[in-house]
């Protein structure tokens, strides 16, 4: 089985001649399908890895790591207050609000609800 290449340029070539856009067309896309295949191929090689050399870690001194806390356990469920303070602080630092307070705060309170429900069916 021989293959004769004069006869498939001679055909392609009076295919060129008879329908020259069509041509074209095809031969943009063949041109393009290799193209494609060529950048999948580089695409997807593996990246070269380049090796570097790493010099060994040498210590001048003695390598001394952080201080850590004695831990007797992993978890406290509780923790102890050290500092409490007595009635006579409590009193001394905090005041009971009077209703006039109490009062305008809950009406700044019940309008951001107005504000937020207002538009809720």
């Amino acid at each position: 089985m021989d293959i004769d290449f004069s006869e498939i340029k001679e055909n392609i070539s009076d295919y060129m001649n008879e329908k020259p856009h069509v041509f074209i067309i095809i031969a943009l896309i063949c041109v393009l399908f290799v193209l494609g295949l060529v950048i999948l191929f580089i695409q997807s090689s593996p990246p070269k890895v380049q090796e570097q050399e790493v010099e060994e870690f040498v210590a001048d001194e003695q390598i001394m790591g952080p201080n850590e806390p004695i831990i007797e356990k992993d978890y406290y469920p509780f923790r102890t207050t050290e500092n409490k303070w007595s009635d006579e602080e409590l009193n001394t630092f905090f005041t009971y609000p009077d209703a006039k307070a109490v009062s305008q705060l809950e009406s700044v309170n019940d309008k951001i609800v107005d504000d937020i429900t207002g538009a809720a069916p």
